[in-house]
């Protein structure tokens, strides 16, 4: 059979909210480290 089209993977389906809770701490984390290295 012609493998024309990727299969996904074992797409896991995300958690509602844990997209947007990596995405707040990412955030805090950057501006956390970015104050630290300014002074």
């Amino acid at each position: 059979p012609p493998a024309t089209t990727p299969t996904p993977t074992a797409e896991k389906p995300f958690i509602p909210g844990f997209e947007a809770a990596l995405a707040v701490t990412g955030l805090i984390a950057l501006a956390y480290l970015l104050r630290r290295r300014h002074g």
